[in-house]
């Protein structure tokens, strides 16, 4: 028996457009210049919270800032996100070979169930683990040891992170 674990962002997804857009949110919310939406391609992947100071968002202010965000990324950006070509196809082809598949993420765990059910693929999981609202849990160690526990893997188990 295979368990495969899989990163969402970047990995499955292509989410540069909901989270640019959510981010280029913050920054007309806190109206802080910036030249165009393709200097925030940084902030894909790490987490928030280590975004918002290198452009300028007070630490004070943080709350509000993914606050900002957040409502953006519920309203518009989980529908700016889209599979990787082929991404499709080979989770089916996984699951036809009797893998059980899994998704961890430091994305809100609420967002990531969002997608995966829009993009027609969260039937394919067995347990998807993400960040919850506050974004505070999202190192993949913590994520992947609370996913360990809610699928009952343990770590002998044959498993692979992609």
């Amino acid at each position: 028996m295979r368990h495969l674990i899989f990163d969402l962002d970047g990995t499955l997804l292509d989410s540069e457009r909901g989270i640019v857009g959510a981010f280029a949110a913050v920054m007309d919310h806190f109206s802080l210049p910036y030249g165009s939406k393709d200097e925030f391609r940084c902030v894909v992947g790490p987490p928030l919270y280590e975004c918002f100071p290198r452009f300028g968002i007070p630490a004070d202010r943080e709350k509000e800032a993914l606050a900002v965000f957040q409502e953006y990324y519920a309203k518009k950006g989980v529908y700016e996100n889209c599979l990787f070509e082929g991404v499709k196809d080979a989770l089916f082809a996984l699951k036809d070979m009797d893998a059980h598949l899994y998704i961890a993420t430091g994305k809100p765990e609420c967002f990531a169930e969002m997608i995966l059910a829009r993009l027609g693929i969260r039937t394919l999981f067995d347990a998807v683990m993400g960040a919850d609202m506050e974004e505070k849990n999202v190192e993949k160690p913590y994520l992947l040891g609370e996913l360990f526990k809610r699928a009952g893997i343990t770590p002998a188990s044959d498993i692979a992170m992609i």
